[in-house]
């Protein structure tokens, strides 16, 4: 009887008798150190490369590169991570922390912006590193600045109906606006903007702009920046309305990164798994768990389907969320939330059966790989013929998983230059031998690569499969053994 044997047999040149024998254990490779210490995070639209460049006793000096792979440039970036350690000093960029004490990264102004196609790159030295962070966001936001600053218009010299002049924005706070872009409405059409290097100017309709800073694009605290022009008025030149907004950290989105693993811990008034904090921030309704209405918790959505809350058919313009089946399976994604399975696996349990087939037609659990306990797989017993709802099939006293079937396993070589074409192991044994046994070419092994004679690769079996003897077939191509006649083929 046979069981967990590891054997390596080839074909030789020369009239051998067969056999068998114990192969050494496989050798365990340590993780690569550079691979650790060099990473590569892809997001939407941007990606951040993580390098270790020196180090010495417990501290790192790290290499951080941000690019933009979208289509917009990425303005006044801001990065939150987790560098799990105490950060020494940094370089081209600012450690910073928000109202709530969570540390993020900004850049140093003159590297705010990020072209398309273009990246930026800052370090930091950092202390007692635990690991590689686990991910990298950008957590900048724009927005509507209400109050702290002033707007004003300076007529310099007039003309008939031409003016020169310069919009002042005034910046009253301890803060600096950064990245600004300042929409005003007019009586008076601006013609040329006389120091261009200042900001850029957008008609959005007539009498309405956009101005948006460039070398500017930063008020510094209590401090003020102008943009000349030459304007054609109708009357006395007056600014009737405006609006800034500028670039921020989004303090409420960092603390939500901070603390994920712990959102339960959040206040959560409809109860859908996710923080009324985060709902603000997506548009979803906190008082409602299901916002579209598609069957799903918006929380569920959100973490689990990757699919849109606000949206009941984000995911297939025909279909409501609820009812489309992400994963194919067979289950709606309805059904695959009330089930507790995963709809973006095929299947949940990794039995080989999808939960589809498992919920319609087998009647096994799609979260139990192994449903009536009988140590054989719910795909095992199907594809033995068993039945995976009874410990003993047949009811002969045997458990299924103890009975011994006929069965076979192929390997096929797609090196169609070697004699060895195809090679078979047949055996009465336990278990689908699908499943518990492998035939694995071995392209150096010390027991059989050296042999005179050799003729093709020698293989390796591997079976956790209990039984008394098995069969291996060679199938040979006699095209591909040159001198060698067939006849002369031995088994090593």
């Amino acid at each position: 009887m046979s069981k967990f044997k590891r054997v390596t047999s080839g074909l030789v040149g020369v009239a051998m008798a067969a056999s068998m024998f114990t192969s050494m254990p496989f050798s365990a490779f340590a993780e690569d150190e550079a691979e650790t210490n060099n990473q590569t995070y892809v997001y939407d639209d941007y990606e951040v490369s993580y390098q270790v460049t020196n180090s010495w006793g417990d501290t790192e000096v790290v290499s951080i590169t941000l690019s933009n792979t979208g289509d917009s440039t990425i303005e006044d970036w801001m990065l939150y991570f987790d560098p799990n350690g105490e950060v020494q000093y940094t370089t081209d960029c600012q450690q910073l922390t928000t109202s709530d004490g969570i540390s993020y990264f900004k850049n140093s102004g003159y590297n705010a912006d990020v072209a398309p196609d273009s990246s930026v790159t800052f370090g930091y030295a950092v202390n007692d590193c635990e690991a590689v962070p686990e991910s990298f966001t950008l957590c900048q936001k724009r927005g509507t600045k209400t109050d702290g600053y002033t707007v004003s218009l300076n007529v310099n010299q007039s003309w008939g109906d031409s003016f020169s002049g310069e919009i002042v924005i005034q910046n009253n706070t301890d803060t600096a606006i950064e990245a600004w872009e300042l929409t005003i409405d007019t009586n008076f059409t601006i013609t040329k903007i006389t120091n261009s290097w200042a900001a850029s100017v957008t008609e959005l309709e007539p009498y309405s702009y956009l101005l948006k800073g460039t070398y500017t694009g930063t008020v510094a605290a209590n401090s003020s920046v102008s943009l000349g022009f030459i304007g054609v008025k109708d009357g006395e030149p007056e600014i009737s309305s405006y609006s800034l907004t500028e670039v921020q950290v989004d303090a409420d989105y960092v603390t939500l990164l901070h603390c994920y693993e712990d959102w339960e811990n959040l206040p959560d008034t409809d109860g859908d798994g996710l923080p009324d904090l985060y709902e603000q921030l997506i548009g979803t309704d906190a008082a409602v768990a299901d916002t579209d209405q598609d069957q799903l918790p918006d929380g569920y959505e959100v973490k689990t389907l990757n699919s849109d809350p606000t949206n009941a058919n984000s995911l297939d313009v025909t279909q409501n969320d609820g009812a489309y089946d992400s994963d194919k399976d067979g289950l709606s994604n309805y059904e695959e939330y009330t089930l507790g399975t995963d709809p973006l696996t095929a299947d949940s349990d990794h039995d080989g059966l999808s939960d589809g087939d498992e919920v319609n037609t087998y009647g096994t659990d799609p979260l139990k790989s192994d449903t009536d306990g009988d140590d054989l797989s719910d795909g095992d017993e199907i594809a033995l013929g068993l039945n995976p709802l009874v410990v003993d099939t047949d009811g002969d006293g045997i458990p299924d998983n103890e009975e011994k079937i006929e069965q076979s396993l192929s390997y096929t070589e797609e090196d169609t230059t070697t004699p060895i074409r195809e090679v078979t192991l047949s055996f009465c044994g336990t278990g689908n031998i699908s499943s518990t046994t492998e035939i694995t070419p071995v392209d150096d092994n010390v027991f059989v690569s050296n042999v005179a004679g050799i003729i093709g690769k020698p293989f390796q079996f591997t079976s956790s499969s209990v039984f008394e003897t098995a069969e291996v077939s060679f199938y040979v191509d006699t095209n591909c053994l040159d001198e060698v006649t067939f006849d002369n083929l031995g088994v090593l």
